[in-house]
């Protein structure tokens, strides 16, 4: 069994194998902003006579690519080109709406395509008030390409969200509109009215022991606005790189294409050949784009590698292959013809080597099925044979359910190995980069072995309160295989490795702690690097990926704080941030959850060193935290000795976009010396002058410090005050060390 390692930092436990769109809805469908009414028309199309010459290039000897729409070429900027709307608290939103007359569908691509964080794409559709979307910095790609999934309607408005602080920074370029011509309620989501009677659901008796391989099998929706099927192909260095296998003439540009998995009727409402209707299956299993690797026009393939991996949960498949090119005995095509739900075809006949369409001979398998047939959309799916491994990808053929013609003709996986004899030709490199020229390998379920390690929230902090703790991490288990023992070696500020192990049993996202030996800490900043060690008995896939750090610091003189944050109901709206004296944050919050009734009180605990903080709140309406006369806003924030710094009463929760209040803190470093005789003032000071003066004793000389104990100035004084010069110095804590006539003491003051 192969496994995976991981290792993720910070209990992120959201997926991060696929980059998928995210909730949410368009302002113009929540009434933030009304929609535009200027439509950019697009060019007309005869969608009869589009759908006849499809048709006709399906028919007989030929091709077996499903089109579903038209692409229309366009050149948009889109940030320029869209109608600009300015929310109250400073985001924006743009809109751009684009109209196909007599369209059923429309969806785009994007050539140029870098969203930044907090930005949000939807396609909108006018009548329909359907969406696709948010697309957002998670769907950024290598290839800057996007093509969206469809919207079926013919007005649709492109709107982009994108935040204050990042205003006009997405780089949005529209290259296509696809018209869609067939209806996608016909294509996409019943069985039987699209493909034909004689096609048999994947899930039917004659589908039985190919569970695993059907779960390999991808419809695809490419930018051209065409539909073909795909496979998920295993490698000698195991299924660790998605990659796709598919045919050359369904298009070499993956980047903007949409992935489907695991969209087939369920077993117990398959329709087996007859006049039932299939059950729709689920359509929630898709990744959005990929990167061409490898193609050959002569063997009719292309492999890309998606762009993130299915999620282990689809429970998907990577396919085996056979590249002897020894006679299958038999075969079994899966596929998704007109774009309908899965199905499988059987010939239970040894195989024929055969040329397609005059090509170059024998280079292709010829089928003649006894169960089943292919149509349009079944184009690049696979071929396995007795030993329930790919052999060849669809090119085209004879098949179908009216003519009763049944061949068909896949390009050997054998041709295309070697292909045109280089690695972006040939399928060899990729499906064998370990070099272990075997003739074929079994497919695999992607088992993960996934532990990933996380610092818990209340034990490595950024910034400690104490020198001595224990500290631990948590042990998660990300894969679909149970978690039973994990070795890791830790170290402390680039110290000597040390090393512990972790023993028990967690299924899928179960955690546990794992403690390590208590540890006292200097003062100041450390780091701490937590590695999983490869394991012998697995094959890591990743090993780039098994190693965390943290930074965190000591602090010097530290005083806990205590935050108690009563939100309104719209806790969305809400963040806040604790920045010091030289603008750094050190703690922040938000947003929050909205709620329909009762609003949530939040408690958060600080520990900070001398210096002069501000505490902002951020409200993103610009109507501060008052809802209504009942539901109101407020905030205290107070030190360890319950004393209030810093405070919005609920009279003044009517602030608009920010409240920020400012508070110091000097009084927790030591001093030597007797503090009292001594006055260092005005402390916190953004003065030009800082006065040093003794109402008893005469001050012989000072000495002006850093933080870090450096020197920076000295005097000699030789008398009972002293007005020093601090204008060069920037914002931050310092050290006078005063020399008096008796005593000597060390006092800290505030710069800011």
């Amino acid at each position: 069994m192969m496994r995976v390692f991981t290792v993720i930092y910070l209990l992120v436990f959201a997926n991060v194998l696929v980059a998928q769109t995210i909730a949410g809805k368009p302002c113009s469908i929540s009434k933030e902003i009304i929609p535009t009414t200027i439509f950019h028309t697009m060019e007309s199309v005869n969608s009869e006579d589009e759908i006849a010459a499809n048709e006709s290039q399906a028919s007989g000897h030929s091709e077996k690519i499903m089109k579903y729409g038209k692409e229309l070429k366009v050149d948009f900027d889109l940030l320029n080109s869209f109608e600009k709307v300015s929310l109250a608290n400073g985001d924006v939103v743009y809109q751009l709406g684009i109209y196909c007359p007599n369209a059923v569908s429309i969806n785009v691509v994007f050539d140029r395509f870098n969203l930044k964080m907090g930005s949000r794409l939807y396609l909108v559709g006018v009548k329909s008030n359907e969406y696709v979307g948010a697309y957002t910095s998670l769907n950024n790609s290598n290839a800057n390409v996007l093509g969206t999934e469809l919207v079926n309607d013919s007005k649709v408005i492109i709107e982009l969200f994108e935040p204050k602080e990042n205003i006009g920074t997405s780089i949005l370029h529209l290259s296509s509109v696809i018209h869609g011509f067939r209806s996608l309620e016909t294509l996409v989501k019943r069985s039987l009215n699209s493909s034909g009677i004689c096609n048999i659901d994947v899930n039917c008796p004659q589908g039985k022991g190919f569970e695993k391989q059907r779960n390999a099998v991808a419809i695809m929706i490419n930018s051209a606005g065409g539909f073909c099927t795909g496979t998920l192909m295993n490698t000698t260095a195991g299924p660790f790189k998605p990659y796709l296998l598919s045919a050359y003439h369904c298009g070499t540009n993956p980047a903007s294409w949409i992935f489907r998995f695991r969209w087939e009727s369920p077993e117990a409402n398959a329709d087996c050949g007859t006049s039932k209707p299939s059950v729709d299956g689920p359509k929630d299993m898709s990744i959005n784009g990929a990167t061409l690797v490898a193609s050959y026009k002569t063997t009719d393939f292309i492999l890309c590698e998606l762009n993130s991996a299915p999620n282990p949960q689809w429970n998907v498949f990577y396919a085996g292959w056979d590249k002897s090119g020894t006679i299958p005995q038999k075969g079994i095509g899966i596929h998704h013809p007109i774009a309908d739900i899965k199905k499988v075809s059987l010939d239970y006949k040894p195989l024929i080597a055969e040329a397609f369409n005059k090509g170059e001979p024998r280079n292709h398998w010829r089928t003649n099925w006894d169960q089943g047939i292919t149509e349009s959309g079944s184009s690049g799916s696979p071929l396995f044979d007795q030993n329930h491994r790919v052999v060849g990808q669809l090119h085209g053929g004879d098949s179908d359910c009216i003519s009763k013609f049944l061949t068909d003709y896949y390009a050997k996986l054998s041709e295309s190995w070697n292909g045109g004899g280089t690695s972006s030709t040939r399928l060899s490199d990729w499906l064998d980069p370990v070099d272990a020229q075997v003739d074929f390998i079994d497919g695999s379920s992607l088992s993960i072995y996934d532990p990933f390690i996380a610092f818990n929230a209340t034990n490595l902090k950024n910034h400690l309160c104490t020198d001595s703790l224990v500290p631990y991490v948590l042990i998660s288990n990300g894969g679909s295989d149970t978690l039973k023992t994990v070795k890791v070696k830790y170290s402390y500020d680039m110290d000597s490795l040390k090393q512990v192990s972790w023993n028990g049993k967690l299924a899928l996202y179960e955690f546990d702690t794992l403690f390590l030996p208590a540890k006292k800490f200097s003062k100041g900043a450390h780091t701490f690097t937590v590695t999983i060690l490869k394991d012998t008995n697995f094959l890591d896939a990743e090993e780039t990926n098994n190693s965390i750090s943290s930074s965190f610091h000591v602090l010097s003189y530290p005083r806990k704080y205590s935050l108690e944050l009563q939100l309104d109901t719209e806790g969305d709206e809400t963040v806040w941030y604790l920045t010091d004296s030289t603008n750094k944050t050190w703690y922040s919050g938000g947003p929050y959850v909205q709620t329909a009734s009762k609003p949530t009180l939040i408690k958060e605990e600080f520990c900070l060193e001398a210096n002069c903080y501000t505490f902002s709140i951020y409200d993103f309406a610009g109507d501060g935290m008052f809802v209504s006369d009942s539901v109101i806003g407020s905030y205290t924030l107070y030190d360890d000795s319950k004393k209030v710094v810093a405070e919005l009463l609920p009279q003044n929760a009517k602030f608009g976009s920010t409240s920020s209040k400012n508070f110091c803190y000097t009084n927790g470093i030591e001093n030597k010396g007797v503090e009292n005789e001594f006055n260092v003032f005005p402390n916190p000071s953004n003065l030009d002058l800082l006065n040093v003066s003794s109402d008893n004793s005469e001050i012989k000389t000072l000495e002006l410090y850093s933080i870090a104990g450096q020197l920076i100035a000295s005097y000699v004084v030789n008398a009972k005050s002293y007005k020093m010069s601090i204008t060069t110095l920037n914002a931050g804590i310092y050290y006078v060390k005063i020399f008096g006539s008796s005593s000597d003491v060390i006092m800290p003051f505030v710069r800011y």
